[in-house]
């Protein structure tokens, strides 16, 4: 084969790499029946939508770039479900977690251990891991947790597991091999997201009074935020290269989404949009957050680095996007 040749074909293939790792996927449920999908951003304006399993819920979704997988966490016949599938939309295998009934959270490490939090069919809240080349075990229940539904480890390598037990919002700490009785932070009803900046921990999620709560932990007491003017509840959150910090959930009017630059939050409107459940942000500066219309349908917000402009794409057959990766 020629030279010229050959540099043209790595060419393609450095491309088409690229190409592969930096699409995005929305996970979430079908408008026209229940079933667990997910849609694929290929360009400015087309969404590829792919179904996972009919009867199925997803809620959490995570990009192995590493391995070339993507791992779906939700429920199947009232079953707790993942589902590992290769960039070629191919289901590589379906499992389910030991007496899981639902996961609601999947969290990466550096070196693959994958965790997953959710509903234990007997005890509530519960936690599982896979570690990188294992089949999933148990690892443990946060002491009095009905429900687990976010990960984080920190800068010092700790799992920290957010959720809420009986009308409390709680943060576990996973030590000594198992989970504490746990942090009730001030007012929170439930936790939502978890968020990791340098050594600082980010909660969001409800208060007891119905208004969306921030708190943070800076080592190892947990104090609580400014209000989110017109916050009625915190879905889910994320941090961008430059360490501004979004929160997302539902508000009054058409605020759904805050920033923190600075120290100061901002409010933003976002049009045609009820509720949102997922924001991911990226290197380029762009932000991706998604939820639902109102009008059954899944839809996704756009922002780039070079515009402060939320663009909106409805999605076909979406009733709604639970988990952006």
């Amino acid at each position: 084969m020629k030279l010229k040749n050959v540099i043209f074909l790595v060419i393609l293939i450095i491309l088409f790499s690229v190409n592969i790792s930096a699409e995005t996927y929305f996970a979430g449920r079908s408008a026209s029946k229940i079933e667990a999908a997910y849609w694929i951003y290929k360009s400015k304006k087309e969404f590829e939508k792919k179904i996972i399993a009919d009867r199925g819920e997803v809620f959490a979704c995570l990009n192995n770039q590493k391995e070339k997988k993507l791992y779906f966490g939700g429920a199947l016949n009232n079953k707790g479900a993942i589902w590992q599938i290769n960039y070629n939309d191919e289901i590589i295998s379906y499992e389910t977690p030991k007496e899981s009934r639902s996961i609601y959270s999947l969290l990466i490490t550096d070196n693959g251990d994958i965790y997953a939090g959710g509903l234990h069919i007997y005890l509530g809240g519960f936690v599982w891991l896979k570690k990188a080349g294992s089949e999933w075990e148990q690892l443990g229940y946060p002491v009095g947790a009905a429900m687990i539904s976010s990960l984080a480890i920190d800068s010092k390598g700790r799992l920290f597991a957010g959720g809420f037990a009986q009308s409390e919002g709680k943060v576990w700490l996973y030590s000594n091999n198992k989970f504490d009785i746990g942090s009730v932070l001030n007012m929170a009803k439930e936790i939502n997201c978890l968020e990791v900046h340098k050594d600082v921990i980010y909660a969001g999620g409800i208060k007891s009074n119905n208004t969306g709560g921030v708190w943070f932990n800076e080592g190892d007491n947990w104090k609580e935020g400014e209000n989110l003017k017109f916050s009625t509840g915190i879905y889910a959150s994320t941090i961008n290269p430059e360490g501004v910090i979004y929160f997302v959930g539902a508000g009054d009017e058409k605020r759904h989404v805050w920033e923190n630059s600075k120290g100061f939050w901002n409010a933003i409107e976002l049009d045609d949009c009820i509720s949102l459940y997922s924001i991911e942000s990226y290197k380029d500066g762009s932000i991706y957050a998604a939820g639902w219309n109102g009008k059954r349908k899944g839809q996704v917000w756009i922002k780039s680095k070079k515009s402060n402009e939320w663009n909106a794409f409805a999605l076909d057959d979406c009733f709604v996007i639970r988990s952006i990766s």
